[in-house]
């Protein structure tokens, strides 16, 4: 089965805001997810990488997101989120 990664996205929200799991909870879900051998997953290393700042209190989707540029040569990301821009992949655009 193939999981894009915008799948595995709404699949933490929909954890997070339907069902209230707690983010060490999700993140044991997304491991096994990643670690299925039944999933094809797209991007998997940068998953993989988006899984582990995810762990470290980022925020999933932003993590999508700077990887997703990373991938295609892009050196930052621009961000209004001020708890996004603590992460090395991302510039705050306003102070």
């Amino acid at each position: 089965m193939f999981l894009t990664h915008t799948v595995l996205i709404e699949a933490v929200w929909v954890l997070t805001a339907s069902y209230g799991l707690d983010r060490d909870t999700i993140g044991k879900v997304l491991h096994e997810l990643t670690n299925n051998s039944f999933f094809i997953l797209e991007k998997a290393q940068m998953i993989s990488k988006a899984l582990q700042d995810y762990q470290h209190g980022f925020d999933f989707s932003d993590m999508v997101i700077g990887y997703c540029g990373i991938s295609k040569g892009c050196n930052t990301t621009y961000t209004f989120d001020k708890k996004a821009s603590r992460h090395s992949l991302f510039t705050l655009l306003l102070k």
